[in-house]
């Protein structure tokens, strides 16, 4: 190929991959088979945005909605009003998402898409909105990352360090955060943006958004993942896991 035809060739490429590496996570496109069976069954929205988060690999935190994911379903899904998410944008298919689950909304936070129980998002007393002085992480990997966000939350110093080999490259990278005053809730999204290949989620095993319910996780787009559920301490200095008790 002549050397004209190879800077042609490299200049059309650069062209493509620009933009889309210039577009906003809310505007890609769902290019897989998604399709939701309505009405929701409980927790549907976080297998949902699961889903879109690793097929699209676009950032997310997700915060489920306090219920059990066990629970039967009542109502007999209706084939004939299955929802595809197929072809529409990040953003569209969290509008309808939340449209088929109210209890929701989502907000985009500087590159993270948020989507969170309308409730939590709008309660200042809520864990995620507790202030810290400062969030540094230097060269951590998820274990490292998340040891340091169960620590701030419980005031338990957790000296386990990062222990845990991950199986996959995304779950193997090491990602540095450093931030001024901030929020567990921007502490969380920060990890992600510094990271670049993972989003974060908080589940309840207990029906109320309370942190001693809370399991925080780590998931990236290549298929690693950590969680933890941490007890919480008394007034008289000892410690209490509700989780554990309620089973």
């Amino acid at each position: 190929m002549k050397l004209s035809a190879l800077l042609s060739l490299a200049v059309a490429i650069s062209f493509i991959a620009v933009p889309f590496a210039q577009q906003p996570p809310s505007e890609r496109i769902i290019d897989t088979d998604l399709r939701i069976q309505t009405p929701l069954v409980p927790c549907a929205v976080l297998g949902f945005v699961r889903r879109i988060a690793q097929s699209v690999r676009v950032p997310v935190g997700i915060e489920a909605v306090p219920e059990s994911c066990d629970t039967e379903r009542n109502v007999a899904f209706d084939s004939a009003n299955e929802v595809s998410l197929n072809g529409l944008t990040v953003g569209n298919a969290f509008n309808k998402l939340a449209q088929l689950d109210p209890r929701y909304g989502w907000s985009d936070a500087d590159g993270v898409l948020v989507i969170r129980p309308v409730l939590a998002s709008s309660d200042p007393s809520h864990f995620l909105h507790q202030t810290l002085p400062s969030w540094n992480l230097t060269d951590e990997r998820l274990g490292g990352a998340l040891n340091a966000i169960q620590s701030a939350l419980s005031g338990l110093p957790l000296a386990r360090g990062d222990e845990y080999a991950m199986r996959t490259p995304d779950g193997e990278r090491r990602f540095s955060v450093a931030l001024n005053a901030t929020s567990i809730l921007e502490a969380l999204n920060a990890s992600v943006r510094a990271h670049g290949s993972m989003w974060w989620e908080v589940r309840y095993c207990l029906p109320a958004a309370r942190y001693e319910y809370a399991t925080i996780s780590f998931y990236t787009f290549d298929g690693s993942g950590l969680g933890s559920h941490t007890a919480v301490r008394r007034a008289d200095g000892t410690t209490f896991d509700a989780c554990r008790s309620s089973r």
